[in-house]
């Protein structure tokens, strides 16, 4: 019997069959956003029937390809932050030395709070630019397959995922304040402002612009898809637990790990990093403005931020419970649960990242 191809593409592409976007046939994904996994195994291997439930050495040996280059990039993106801090040390120690910077010590140059900043926002466009570029190249990325933005979001949705949003950094501030009253032994890094505009200038754009375009890019770009090549349930959940550990801050994982899923989800929907990176940023912008609120016309005044805190967890509660029920994550079936945790576990690059990512937070948490 002839069958037609054109016919043949048509049922390749449906729900319930195989193809080179979708082999393991799971229409909870959004397919929109699927890299085309004959860059793993040819396509002859799952077009007429799904992947069988254990995957082929080579097949295993091609997906871990795809996780070791998630791992490789963001150990890359480690090391070039600790050299880039090196030098920014020799730089300083220089300047103190020098005729120009005599009256000013070392020490009061490397505490000086705008110096720092404008070195973290330096060092983080340096080493995104580096690790964007050579990621992609390196993973078969296009620049449109993260920017390709094949939904047209809805008013309703955007609502829903920016006060989704507001709630989990509500969290976030919370544990702040909880952290603040009954652990004040405990080191937590926060935003300080003073009347000093340079340093406000660099405030604002480190954390509500820089920060969110990095980690769009990094955890929500590169590291998501790579990860996404099997599952994209299990995308989301290893870019954000690797997005929560590099905030470096351990006591305030979980509200890092929630904000980053939803951003995830939201790329994956979308397929694009642009919609979550301008929630994103929105969001930063909202929690920034407060802070400087409360901190330049109320002295500090603790209750800002608590009066905050308060009206956006019940505001936010409400549409983050919309947001889970309306919007879950895609399942994985077993022929997936084989190609991910016990592949991702053989990737050495990615298992030295999380240590290196424990053992940063776990200094920061105790010193």
């Amino acid at each position: 019997m002839l069958i037609d191809e054109n016919s043949s593409d048509i049922l390749s592409d449906s729900a319930d069959m195989p193809s080179e976007h979708n082999p393991f046939c799971n229409c909870a994904e959004v397919t929109s956003f699927n890299e085309d996994y004959s860059l793993v195994v040819p396509t002859f291997f799952f077009r007429t029937q799904a992947s069988s439930i254990n995957p082929s050495k080579y097949e295993a040996l091609k997906i871990k390809h795809f996780y070791n280059t998630a791992g490789t990039f963001l150990l890359t993106k480690l090391m070039l932050e600790f050299i880039l801090f090196f030098v920014f040390n020799i730089v300083l120690m220089y300047l103190s030395s020098s005729e120009i910077s005599q009256r000013q010590s070392y020490h009061s140059l490397i505490s000086n709070t705008s110096v720092i900043y404008g070195f973290k926002i330096l060092s983080t466009v340096i080493t995104t630019s580096l690790i964007f570029r050579m990621g992609c190249k390196c993973s078969n990325l296009t620049l449109s397959s993260l920017f390709q933005n094949n939904h047209k979001a809805r008013t309703s949705e955007i609502i829903s995922f920016f006060m989704t949003g507001i709630f989990i950094s509500s969290i976030y501030n919370l544990i702040i304040i909880v952290c603040e009253e009954f652990f004040p032994s405990i080191a937590i890094t926060q935003m300080n402002f003073t009347n000093n505009i340079p340093q406000i200038l660099l405030i604002i754009i480190s954390s509500c612009f820089v920060v969110p375009v990095a980690n769009g890019i990094i955890f929500r770009g590169i590291v998501l898809k790579n990860m996404s090549r099997v599952s994209q349930k299990f995308g989301i959940i290893i870019s954000s637990l690797l997005c929560a550990l590099s905030s470096g801050q351990i006591i305030t994982f979980i509200p890092c790990f929630l904000m980053s899923v939803m951003l995830c989800k939201m790329s994956i929907k979308y397929n694009t990093v642009f919609t979550s990176v301008i929630i994103n940023i929105t969001i930063n912008l909202c929690n920034v403005i407060i802070y400087a609120y409360g901190d330049l016309f109320y002295a500090s005044d603790p209750m800002i931020i608590r009066m905050w805190s308060a009206i956006t967890f019940m505001a936010g509660g409400l549409f983050a419970v919309y947001l889970l029920l309306k919007e879950p994550l895609p399942y994985m079936n077993k022929a997936q649960k084989q190609r991910t945790l016990p592949i991702l576990l053989h990737s050495v690059p990615t298992i030295f990242v999380v240590i290196f990512y424990v053992f940063l937070n776990a200094n920061a948490f105790f010193y």
